[in-house]
């Protein structure tokens, strides 16, 4: 069993790869349209109010996500609000600017 359940966990993470990839790809066209001020440089996604993505009996996940544009000290970062859902069951996800 644990082996399937680390064949879940990579598929996870690899969809959460592609969620924020969707959602900087969202942001520069959002930038290019004039709706967001840019660069978007990569996007970044926590699970919302302690959630995890271990917990492998959940259906979806919410995350808060954020469009990096701006690169501050000490690795610290600012951009844009995204919140994202994720359903694990039909590796699609949702998101919408703010959060």
């Amino acid at each position: 069993m644990e082996e399937a359940d680390q064949a879940e966990r990579g598929a996870r993470a690899e969809l959460i790869k592609q969620m924020q990839a969707s959602i900087t790809k969202d942001a520069k066209k959002r930038v290019d349209e004039g709706v967001l001020e840019g660069p978007i440089f990569y996007t970044s996604c926590d699970p919302l109010g302690g959630g995890s993505v271990d917990d492998l009996t959940a259906l979806t996940t919410t995350f808060e996500c954020i469009g990096v544009n701006e690169k501050l000290k000490a690795g610290q970062v600012r951009g844009w609000a995204f919140s994202a859902t994720m359903n694990w069951d039909e590796g699609s996800w949702t998101w919408s600017l703010g959060s």
